[in-house]
């Protein structure tokens, strides 16, 4: 199915010049959209991460369910998981972004929820983005590792390994993330729907109606299929529903139609 393309439209018009209020109001809901999909995602990361660490616990004590991925396996699913939700948070809120405005303020947290912020920050700087033991963390450290030398008295023996372990489940640090995510969904939503309102009214105000722009219509066509796989029936009816922050709105009315009135 067919649709216009937004961005793709305020990309086009703005070199035109005219079109400054459409535009602007095409990235600031493009932003919060986008913004808004990242902590959705975050929060699926950690519903993962409890299943998965169920599932570990089920394996370790041999209970019904448990599958045979090892220990070792299941503490890469868990790491991996819970990096994933960190880093979506953090590129919703506190990383500076790229190619799309910045929406959030550590204001809109409440005092309560900021040190828990400041935590998961600390963590993504630390434990994530770089190498860090972090040994103050409630959980405990991030990291514990040796280099280990074994049977000194051999020669003929002597190994040098370098060990470490990650703690890749924080039940602490992931229930702070969840608060946050939790809080701070229904602002994004609610600043979401502001802007596609403002959207709208450009749009109609600037850009309905406005024959020279035929051409640049033409190209501002999206198709699902753009997406890619498995995308192609995601709007193939007229129903608001909720994929990826998806909303349908009406078709505005002709202004020969409005004149009639």
């Amino acid at each position: 199915m067919e649709g216009l393309n937004l961005l793709a439209l305020a990309a086009e018009l703005e070199p035109i010049g005219g079109y400054s209020d459409f535009v602007s109001k095409v990235r600031r809901a493009t932003a919060i959209g986008s913004g808004h999909q990242d902590l959705r995602a975050a929060s699926d990361a950690l519903r993962l991460l409890d299943h998965h660490v169920d599932t570990l616990s089920a394996h370790s004590t041999k209970e019904e369910g448990a599958t045979d991925f090892t220990d070792a396996e299941y503490g890469v699913i868990c790491g991996a998981l819970l990096a994933h939700a960190i880093i979506l948070y953090a590129r919703a809120t506190e990383t500076k972004p790229v190619d799309r405005l910045k929406w959030f303020g550590r204001d809109l947290l409440s005092k309560e929820l900021r040190p828990s912020h400041e935590e998961v920050m600390r963590y993504r700087d630390k434990a994530l983005a770089h190498f860090g033991l972090n040994p103050n963390l409630e959980d405990g450290p991030s990291v514990i590792h040796a280099l280990v030398l074994k049977n000194p008295s051999k020669v003929a023996h002597i190994t040098f390994a370098y060990v470490e372990t990650r703690a890749n489940t924080r039940s602490g640090l992931t229930e702070k993330l969840r608060e946050l995510i939790a809080f701070l969904l229904p602002i994004a939503q609610e600043r979401y729907d502001e802007r596609i309102l403002e959207v709208w009214d450009a749009f109609r105000s600037e850009v309905v109606g406005r024959r020279e722009l035929a051409e640049v219509m033409k190209r501002s066509v999206f198709r699902t299929e753009m997406l890619g796989a498995g995308s192609t029936d995601l709007f193939d009816d007229d129903e608001p529903r909720e994929v990826s922050a998806h909303y349908t709105v009406r078709k505005p009315k002709s202004k020969k139609a409005e004149q009639s009135k």
